[in-house]
């Protein structure tokens, strides 16, 4: 690929190529076939805009929350930005965390896989830091700080599943108790394959 770059930059219209078979990855899509619950399926789990992957099927759709989300904070006097903070648990690779930044708010996540981080750093130039790494139980029974707005999407029917060291019930308290204001979760959606 560098070369073909090199060639273009001199001004080279055509160049020749030998095809090697076999699929060649991106740095990028590595990086995403090594999310830890993908399991090497071309999934994203949030909205990544780069070319390698825009036929990768999108499992979460995101922009509708965020949208929902933004709409209820308005509706009650509380636009999105300055000086709201947000915080997003189980942020996966950080997107509503870089959302929310961008319509001003002090924005940050947790998220228990690295790699998942590592993506938005890449795809949302989240900096190091933004997105914590943590468990999302270990993280409430240390972490003491308090937010304006919570989320906490796709984590609490693994909960409900017992897939985790704290209950239902103990992870709504653990996060009530960092709101300041508004808490917005979903459960899982009936298409997931652990509710058939």
């Amino acid at each position: 690929a560098h070369r073909v770059a090199m060639a273009c930059a001199r001004g080279e219209r055509t160049i020749r190529v030998t095809v090697q078979p076999g699929a060649v990855w991106t740095p990028m899509q590595d990086l995403l076939r090594d999310v830890l619950w993908l399991k090497g399926r071309l999934e994203l789990y949030q909205p990544v805009d780069l070319p390698e992957v825009r036929r990768w099927t999108l499992v979460r759709r995101c922009r509708d929350r965020l949208e929902k989300m933004t709409a209820f904070l308005r509706q009650r006097g509380m636009n999105p930005g300055p000086p709201l903070s947000y915080l997003d648990l189980a942020a996966s690779y950080g997107w509503f965390v870089a959302e929310m930044a961008s319509l001003g708010c002090q924005a940050g996540g947790v998220e228990r896989d690295p790699v998942a981080i590592a993506v938005g750093h890449h795809a949302y130039g989240l900096e190091p830091g933004t997105v914590r790494r943590a468990d999302v139980a270990a993280f409430l029974a240390t972490d003491r700080q308090t937010y304006d707005v919570t989320s906490c999407f796709s984590l609490l029917h693994h909960v409900v599943l017992g897939r985790a060291s704290i209950t239902a019930e103990e992870l709504a308290r653990g996060i009530d108790a960092r709101t300041r204001r508004v808490f917005f979760f979903d459960t899982g959606q009936a298409h997931e394959e652990w509710f058939s």
